[in-house]
């Protein structure tokens, strides 16, 4: 058969449309590809969102019933709900409830700040029976915290933070509850494995929880006498 003219057409026409299906396929290929890459990154984004802060808040302390019917000032109640109190207790080998007890006893539940004092711990300390001692000693204190003096904050004999300490016996026991490197009398947790330590220390030296809070606070009065007793009676010794 000879190769005509019309021959030629039909084989040009034939030519023309396999290429066309052939760039179709390869279109859909691509748009298909394209689909499939932008729904991968999408699961990628959502899956490795960067993650959100997570706000702690201050520790609640509350007060406890009374561990007896003893009757005081401070009704035998004591602190619950301190994070740190337990492991205090622990680490030192004295009893929780009687960190509970003298929490209460000291600020009713307080959970530190500089801001918690009516007084300016650096005049404030001029009324202790050692008031260079510690004078110097709150000195060191500020410079390890890193406060300028005149911010600290006291009860009127110079007595800082949610346990109350005077800066001569904080610098004797300070014991950084939390690790963060800075033993603050004003932060809970290590005033209270603070607290934990001086009283098992006194305690092995004394040998009973009555002398070991005498030697807390050394005054006689009828009214110190009479709160160490609901104390005992509070942590239940």
């Amino acid at each position: 058969m000879a190769y005509t003219e019309e021959h030629a057409r039909a084989e040009n026409l034939g030519l023309a449309t396999g290429l066309g299906i052939i760039g179709l396929v390869i279109l859909l290929g691509i748009v298909w590809g394209v689909g499939s890459l932008y729904a991968a990154s999408q699961e990628w984004k959502h899956s490795f969102k960067t993650p959100t802060r997570q706000q702690t808040a201050a520790p609640r302390i509350a007060i406890a019933p009374p561990a007896s019917t003893a009757t005081s000032a401070f009704q035998d109640s004591r602190c619950i709900g301190n994070p740190w109190s337990q492991p205090a207790a622990d680490a030192f080998g004295v009893p929780e409830p009687l960190l509970g007890c003298m929490h209460y006893a000291e600020t009713r539940c307080g959970t530190g700040g500089l801001v918690e004092g009516g007084y300016q711990a650096v005049t404030a300390v001029k009324n202790l029976p050692r008031p260079v001692t510690n004078a110097q000693a709150l000195a060191k204190i500020a410079t390890h915290i890193g406060v300028p003096i005149e911010d600290m904050r006291s009860n009127r004999v110079g007595a800082m933070g949610p346990f109350q300490f005077v800066p001569a016996t904080w610098l004797a026991y300070a014991a950084d509850g939390d690790r963060d490197g800075i033993a603050s009398p004003y932060d809970l947790a290590d005033a209270t494995f603070t607290t934990a330590n001086h009283l098992a220390q006194a305690h092995a030296k004394r040998g009973n929880w009555a002398k070991v809070l005498h030697g807390w606070n050394r005054s006689h009065s009828p009214q110190v006498k009479k709160n160490i007793r609901n104390i005992l009676a509070c942590a239940g010794l």
